[in-house]
């Protein structure tokens, strides 16, 4: 179970900040630029990205307790 010890707070607070950059800044820039399909995607992917975080590390928490 090494790799699950992988998934800190700080693994979760770079996931939470990347996928807030998907989802607000990624996502607006495609919008306004016209390119709405791209947009979708990087909405999608900051999404996962948040929530796969939050995943691994409530998964960490349970397994290492």
């Amino acid at each position: 179970m090494k790799v699950i010890n992988l998934f800190t707070k700080y693994f979760l607070a770079l996931l939470l900040i990347q996928g807030f950059i998907g989802v607000v800044l990624d996502s607006t820039s495609f919008k306004n630029a016209g390119m709405n399909s791209a947009s979708r995607k990087a909405r999608f992917v900051g999404k996962w990205a948040m929530i796969l975080g939050a995943i691994l590390y409530i998964l960490r928490w349970v397994v290492v307790s």
